[in-house]
């Protein structure tokens, strides 16, 4: 399991980057509230709580912009291997 959590982060980085360059009006918005939901519960727990255990707050959370990274490289995997115009391969 050491090695889901940097994957999940990478996913959720890339998720996030994503949702920023979309040019949808109200997209971004719910990525900044997510983000700012994140950021206040990661605070909150690293004052009150020191436990590892309690970053099962934000997992869900980071889940949801990992989702986001997941449809971003899933495409691009699919045309790269289909040879596909506009891939890495073609």
């Amino acid at each position: 399991m050491g090695a889901l959590k940097p994957a999940t982060l990478a996913l959720a980085a890339l998720g996030v980057f994503a949702i920023g360059r979309r040019q949808t009006p109200g997209q971004s918005d719910g990525m900044v509230l997510g983000l700012v939901l994140l950021a206040m519960i990661s605070l909150v727990q690293a004052v009150f709580y020191v436990d590892a255990r309690h970053r099962l707050a934000v997992e869900p959370l980071l889940m949801l912009f990992s989702g986001q990274g997941v449809a971003v490289l899933l495409p691009r995997r699919m045309a790269r291997e289909r040879g596909l115009p506009g891939s890495a391969n073609a």
